[in-house]
């Protein structure tokens, strides 16, 4: 079994926030994108359910799975500045700091 470094935090984006980080430049646009894609996936998944009669949870993870494989092979991982100006990689799974954020040493 593989050991895993308890200092590198895991950062594991799933849904509508694994979309949302490809598409927007900075966290607080991250947020608004995820928020945005989860709510139409959820009432279009519902009207389709209501259309269909298939479970509803099927139509919103497809939606999303979709949105997020489409993401994927589109758009490119994102490199954004803070409002700090600190460099935010929203590709990364963990830095040495262990938030996502580099930070000049002063």
């Amino acid at each position: 079994m593989q050991q895993r470094d308890l200092a590198q935090p895991q950062v594991d984006r799933v849904g509508p926030a694994a979309a949302a980080v490809r598409l927007a430049r900075t966290p607080a646009t991250a947020l608004l994108v995820s928020v945005a894609l989860g709510l139409a996936a959820t009432w279009l998944g519902i009207g389709l359910a209501y259309a269909t009669g298939w479970p509803v949870g099927f139509f919103i993870t497809a939606i999303v799975t979709v949105c997020y494989v489409v993401t994927r092979f589109t758009y490119p991982r994102h490199t954004a500045r803070s409002a700090r100006g600190a460099v935010v990689d929203f590709g990364m799974a963990g830095t040495a700091h262990g938030c996502g954020v580099d930070r000049p040493d002063h």
